[in-house]
């Protein structure tokens, strides 16, 4: 029997766990940020931070907020403790980068001077994971440019140690800065009054498309210039922190092609993001971990018999959610992942979400993703809506969420009882919305 191409591609992207289903499925960190933390766990001394999905969720990237950012060079100190908080006021979520883009020069992976930009936020769908997924998408001169983001590896979200969340997908080192300015985020929960830069604040805010309670910091800075980012977690206060001036991993070739010999970057300071609560202090970042949602198993419809030993099933496992199909006989489930059961997550702030199932499906040769959501403060027992959503005409009880630059793509969900069904990606919403015609949700065992 001949085997079905687009689950051949999705096998490969998305390769079955190599260790049984009981030991936890690692996250794929970014390759760039990944060496960028390796080296500064070196100069740290720390071993670099590794995150497993079933045993830490939450700030899934392993990685700490990192933008190429600042022209301020002063690292804060402990007499920044208490500041101002007149500041400048965050940009919006959707704009402009000031100034104008120098066409031929070499773009950099964040929006630079000219481009237009929007940052997005949406629920994370994957199951054993709680909060959200960011994004940043900008055009430059009108046509669609890169984006960074989404929730390859996870989503995150506030707690009262960590109060900052989302991301810069992508870090450039100062070496490969570009020109002009660029933009930067911060996602922050609902107990941050403002972040500090150097000797710069901005005031965070609440914006339409965050969630309820949270805020965000938006800001323009030369690219050129010192990095910027969140403190690693471990890092002692007040936070030095040091940086490879290029990627120290990268290879040279010489002009026959021939690997030149590494060389070794120097060190540059980073200038640390700071959390200022409402008296103007700063919050002193604590661990990352987060709760436990609940052990998670994984299926694949493409699963080997090797994958089969390792107990990995052909077919969804039982979990603490399920979702049935009707109809539809053009649907194929793939693969995805189930909880076995379901807990509150306490250490959460602001509005979130924890997901308990997640199933990959191809229709008409269009990938689509369908996922469970409960509230993550009271699971079962209340629902708060998503934010940036609207109603779609006709279809009761269903939202819809554009999401441009956040891939798989816009999301489409019906409200059944205290649950979101959600559906992302595929070509359009009427495609969505007859995945969701043909789903429901049978299952939701929630433990109080």
């Amino acid at each position: 029997m001949m085997s079905d191409p687009m689950i051949n591609r999705l096998a490969r992207a998305n390769p079955a766990p190599l260790k049984p289903a009981r030991d936890a499925v690692r996250d794929t960190p970014d390759p760039v940020e990944s060496r960028l933390f390796a080296a500064i766990a070196q100069d740290l001394h720390t071993p670099p931070r590794q995150r497993a999905l079933a045993t830490t969720a939450g700030l899934r990237r392993a990685h700490p907020i990192a933008l190429v950012a600042a022209s301020l060079i002063a690292c804060a100190s402990a007499a920044a403790a208490i500041v101002s908080l007149s500041g400048h006021a965050s940009q919006p979520l959707a704009g402009q980068v000031p100034g104008t883009h120098v066409l031929g020069t070499l773009r950099g992976v964040q929006p630079e001077s000219g481009d237009a930009y929007q940052i997005t936020v949406a629920p994370d769908l994957q199951a054993g994971d709680a909060g959200w997924c960011t994004s940043i998408q900008y055009s430059a001169g009108g046509k669609p440019a890169e984006g960074s983001g989404g929730c390859e590896t996870g989503g995150s979200y506030p707690t009262a140690s960590r109060p900052v969340f989302g991301s810069f997908a992508h870090w450039e080192f100062p070496a490969r800065a570009p020109s002009g300015d660029t933009v930067g985020y911060v996602l922050t929960g609902p107990g941050v009054a403002a972040i500090r830069i150097g000797s710069r604040t901005i005031l965070a805010k609440s914006q339409p498309g965050l969630p309820a309670g949270d805020k965000a910091a938006v800001f323009f800075l030369p690219a050129k210039s010192s990095p910027v980012m969140v403190p690693p977690a471990g890092t002692p206060y007040p936070y030095e922190i040091r940086v490879p001036s290029f990627d120290p991993y990268l290879v040279r070739l010489s002009k026959s092609g021939k690997a030149l010999p590494r060389a070794k970057p120097n060190l540059v300071r980073a200038i640390p993001i700071l959390a200022l609560n409402e008296a103007g202090q700063v919050i002193r970042y604590g661990s990352d971990e987060t709760s436990v949602l609940g052990h998670v198993r994984f299926w694949q419809r493409s699963a080997t018999r090797a994958n089969r030993l390792q107990g990995i099933s052909r077919t969804p496992r039982p979990g603490a959610c399920a979702i049935s199909q009707t109809g539809l006989t053009r649907l194929t489930p793939v693969f995805g992942r189930t909880v076995q059961r379901i807990v509150s997550r306490p250490d959460l702030q602001g509005q979130g979400f924890l997901s308990c199932l997640d199933t990959y499906y191809t229709l008409d040769r269009s990938l689509l993703r369908a996922g469970v959501l409960l509230d993550a403060h009271d699971p079962g027992g209340t629902l708060s809506p998503i934010p940036g959503s609207s109603a779609v005409p006709g279809h009761p009880n269903t939202i819809n969420v554009p999401l441009p630059g956040l891939l798989p793509g816009a999301i489409t969900a019906r409200r059944e009882g205290k649950a979101w069904l959600v559906v992302q990606g595929g070509r359009n919403e009427a495609q969505r919305l007859q995945l969701l015609r043909a789903l429901r949700i049978t299952k939701p065992a929630v433990e109080k």
